[in-house]
């Protein structure tokens, strides 16, 4: 497993030092966001293409990985077009003074690197597992089954980041009050659809994995998406910005947190 995590980590590491390159040419720390999808296409093609032999089922996580990462890469990236430096990044370009080259390739992008490579714990073990049991095309029954469920659930999570994402920035295109409240198509179901989405891809990353060594170990994957995800980073801090909304409290009211539901009332 050491040359799995070796190869993986290489990658990572390799792909951060090109992004902070970067960000010292173009002046703006902040495209360590544009990276964060790549980091999981970079581990995952490594494992492919440097080790002797690949399984299947390691081509399938590829695509998928790639198909997420690629589409995340273009929505943060389209986003950054023309827009400056982000606030976050700026403030502590600011904080840091002379040491911030040094202090934002550990903090911003090496760090990135290593959380991306434990997220891939799903990848590094389909491709620790290269003697997996792959069951034929066409015969629907043991593994295979469970692969076809974790693609179908990876699609539907897929679905829900990419429509969630999208029917989001359309909206805000064409929003015509401040501090008026997205509560439409999929944002009708649920506050976070695009987090939704995200979580439910690594839990089916994960499914995708069952069955070889260090599988149940990979779990820590999805935990470690779902934690950031629900408790860090991504819902409570959209959550505190938006509370002092009348609207939006109202919007929370009737409307789940996470998991799509039926909205209260059915308005």
């Amino acid at each position: 497993m050491l040359h799995v995590f070796l190869l993986a980590g290489g990658a990572a590491i390799g792909l951060s030092v090109i992004a902070w390159l970067l960000s010292l040419l173009f002046k703006d720390a902040s495209i360590a966001d544009v990276f964060w999808g790549p980091y999981f296409i970079i581990i995952a093609g490594a494992l492919y293409v440097g080790l002797p032999n690949h399984t299947r089922l390691q081509l399938i996580d590829l695509v998928l990985v790639s198909i997420w990462g690629l589409r995340l890469a273009w929505h943060i990236g389209y986003r950054k077009i023309g827009a400056e430096e982000d606030w976050r990044y700026a403030e502590n370009r600011k904080k840091w003074g002379n040491s911030f080259a040094v202090r934002s390739y550990f903090q911003n992008f090496f760090f990135q690197a290593l959380l991306a490579l434990v997220i891939s714990a799903s990848t590094l073990v389909i491709a620790y597992n290269l003697s997996y049991a792959i069951v034929k095309v066409g015969s629907l029954n043991g593994t295979h089954l469970l692969h076809i469920f974790a693609v179908g659930l990876w699609i539907i999570g897929f679905l829900f980041e990419s429509i969630g994402d999208w029917q989001l920035s359309r909206w805000i295109k064409t929003k015509k009050k401040k501090g008026a409240i997205m509560t439409t198509g999929l944002w009708r179901y649920t506050r976070h659809p695009n987090y939704f989405g995200e979580v439910t891809q690594w839990w089916a990353l994960w499914i995708l994995c069952l069955g070889g060594t260090y599988s149940l170990f990979a779990i820590l994957s999805p935990l470690l998406i779902t934690y950031l995800i629900l408790f860090v980073s991504g819902v409570p801090m959209l959550e505190k910005k938006y509370m002092k909304n009348s609207k939006f409290k109202a919007y929370a009211k009737r409307t789940s947190i996470f998991i799509p539901m039926q909205p209260k009332g059915g308005k």
